[in-house]
């Protein structure tokens, strides 16, 4: 998001909401800049439109972010867990237990990985249209990969850099034998 539009986004929400407080002044737009620079313009503006004719109260940065995941997600077409178990079992039955690189080609690539990590071979084993145990692992694992990655995108790409250095930095040091509080 550019500093012009963050200046114009947040003009929008001082004359929807005016007794807010939110004032445009260039601490609170480079605040909420540097908070949505990730994003894309036009979906940020779509994302207050849309907070503006829902809610009578003003939004915070994470609930822009948050309503602007929901809006491009939306516009994918995110699969359930039930849908993505229903990929899998069309590949089982289309491709078989032998021919498993063909069959993970031929799924989206969250579902894909999501198989490889239970095993291609386990869930070919699986019975098709029972209600196993594996089939409730998969939705419920899958629903869970789902929420993280959702929640993932609501942070800025910025941060989740910053946050992956910083984990690297205190994995370095606990190989080393140097303490977390260092």
């Amino acid at each position: 998001m550019t500093l012009q539009n963050t200046a114009k986004v947040l003009k929008m929400l001082c004359k929807a909401y005016p007794k807010s407080g939110i004032m445009p002044d260039e601490e609170t737009v480079q605040l909420w800049n540097m908070m949505l620079d990730d994003m894309d313009d036009a979906l940020i503006i779509a994302a207050i439109k849309s907070m503006i004719a829902r809610s009578p109260y003003p939004p915070t940065i994470a609930e822009v972010r948050k309503n602007a995941v929901e809006l491009a997600r939306g516009t994918e077409g995110q699969l359930t867990g039930a849908e993505a178990w229903g990929i899998v079992q069309n590949a089982i039955g289309r491709y078989g237990y032998m021919q498993q690189s063909e069959a993970l080609a031929s799924m989206p690539p969250d579902v894909a990985q999501l198989v490889k990590r239970f095993g291609w071979k386990e869930l070919c084993m699986e019975p098709i249209n029972t209600t196993g145990v594996m089939r409730g692992q998969f939705i419920k694992a899958y629903d869970a990969t789902a929420a993280r990655n959702k929640e993932q995108l609501q942070i800025p790409a910025s941060l989740r850099e910053g946050f992956a250095a910083l984990s690297n930095g205190m994995k370095m040091k606990q190989l080393e034998g140097g303490k977390d509080d260092e």
